[in-house]
């Protein structure tokens, strides 16, 4: 599928040293900031998160809102309370350099442990959980595309599990995580509410994860290479039935930037989330931007005991299916070093995507086989703290799984019982029940998913 064409190289694209990264470009779209050198971005919880985000707005909102630091009068009192988290300071030339801090919040703190108190009988399963997504890829895609990545999965993976005794993380691939289409909304709205996208019949209501998790007391984290509060805002008027619950700390506002991408044309080829090359910022690639996020976000809160952290990766949502590979390097590396400092610290780490590469103009047999699959890898810590049955999860690695069963994976990890998860799917932690292991169920009962991508069991 891929090898084809590598626009990197056609374009001279391969560094982003000189790339996403003018002050003009920016005041093309955000004039009022004509005159300033240190800009910040408005923090995105300022955003209403009660009605459906729709990207175009969000825009719009970030960057009427990013103001000059130096220049504070026409700034609210409600911003002036706030660090900003991410701003950028450019020089005389007009170059930029974009710099992000995550503040410690105490007052936060004070609220979670509250929270941690009133449900310390709760079962929690994984103090910390860190959530690494990347946007369309199949799980053999990321196989052969991400080699160093692929080499630490392996090193934690082993069905005689004494081979691995010694060594810190168990691996998971979950070998029939099928996908519902080849549409984000249609997977992550059942990944992170428990509900279908399309709200059928006014009866199938979802609560966002990040409720849950603010309930049993954790500090949240979300940092997506999309102008985005939820991965799921690309469309207005399609997610009303969602009880949305903000994170603790976003850094998405940064990726509203235009230079990073037009805000009147992002589904664009040559910037933004479809770019078939590196995508940039501030002359660093963004992808760096976003484990940096990770990074700070961590050291702010490393000695608090219960963490969420998300980071949503692009890199594969273009057509030449070749930019995802050049993410590789780092992300093993984030991935490695974060295992080895974290290792105490109980956590779960899933890689997970929505559905392969729906882009890509190099189709045929493989790829339609391909595209319903996407990568499903859960890491968990080699002990035995957490009462975790390998045996059963090593079963559910060969039976159908869903965006649903994700969902309720993390409900049951953060320690909410089975009247919490939705009715489609099962915790992957649990032995999965019969009527969860064809792709009828999922045809008949939830009308989302199109007979043509269900690929796991013929259709008569």
């Amino acid at each position: 599928m891929e090898g084809k064409i590598d626009f990197n190289k056609i374009l001279g694209a391969e560094t982003c040293d000189n790339m996403g990264n003018s002050k003009s470009e920016l005041i093309k779209y955000a004039p009022h900031l004509k005159n300033a050198k240190n800009i910040a971005y408005p923090l995105i919880k300022f955003k209403d998160t009660t009605k459906n985000i729709y990207t175009k707005d969000l825009f719009d909102w970030i960057l009427g809102r990013m103001y000059d630091l130096d220049n504070l009068n026409n700034v609210s009192e409600e911003y002036k309370k706030y660090e900003p988290e991410g701003i950028v300071h450019f020089d005389d030339n007009g170059k930029g350099t974009l710099e992000i801090n995550i503040n410690r919040n105490e007052t936060l703190i004070k609220e979670k442990l509250k929270n941690i108190n009133n449900t310390k009988n709760e079962p929690i399963k994984f103090d910390n959980i860190l959530f690494l997504y990347i946007d369309s890829i199949s799980r053999v895609q990321f196989l052969r595309r991400m080699p160093l990545t692929r080499q630490i999965l392996e090193k934690y993976y082993s069905d005689d599990i004494s081979k691995i005794k010694n060594e810190k993380y168990i691996t998971f691939q979950f070998l029939k995580y099928l996908n519902f289409e080849v549409k984000t909304t249609m997977n992550t709205v059942p990944m992170f509410a428990g509900a279908p996208y399309f709200n059928f019949n006014n009866n199938s209501n979802g609560t966002h994860i990040t409720k849950y998790l603010d309930q049993h007391g954790y500090i949240t984290g979300f940092g997506a290479e999309q102008c985005t509060k939820l991965l799921f805002d690309l469309s207005p008027g399609t997610i009303n039935h969602i009880s949305i619950y903000p994170f603790d700390h976003e850094i998405n506002e940064i990726f509203c930037d235009p230079n990073y991408v037009y805000p009147d044309k992002f589904f664009n080829n040559l910037r933004g989330m479809n770019c078939v090359t590196k995508r940039c910022l501030y002359g660093k690639e963004t992808y760096r931007h976003l484990f940096d996020f990770g990074e700070k976000f961590l050291k702010a809160y490393e000695d608090y005991p219960r963490i969420f952290l998300r980071l949503a990766f692009l890199e594969a949502h273009e057509t030449s299916l070749e930019v995802i590979k050049y993410m590789d390097k780092d992300f093993s590396i984030f991935l490695n070093d974060f295992i080895e400092k974290y290792y105490d610290k109980n956590y779960a780490i899933f890689i997970v995507a929505d559905h392969g590469n729906g882009l890509t103009i190099f189709r045929g047999e493989d790829w339609r086989k391909e595209v319903s699959f996407a990568t499903f890898f859960m890491m968990l810590p080699n002990n035995n703290n957490n009462n975790i049955n390998i045996s059963i999860i090593r079963e559910n690695e060969q039976r159908l799984v869903t965006p649903y069963d994700i969902f309720n994976t993390l409900v049951d990890m953060i320690g909410f019982n089975k009247t919490y998860f939705n009715s489609k799917g099962n915790s992957t932690l649990e032995k999965v029940e019969a009527k969860f292991k064809t792709c009828q169920f999922f045809e008949n009962e939830m009308r989302e998913i199109r007979k043509d991508y269900c690929t796991c069991i013929p259709y008569n």
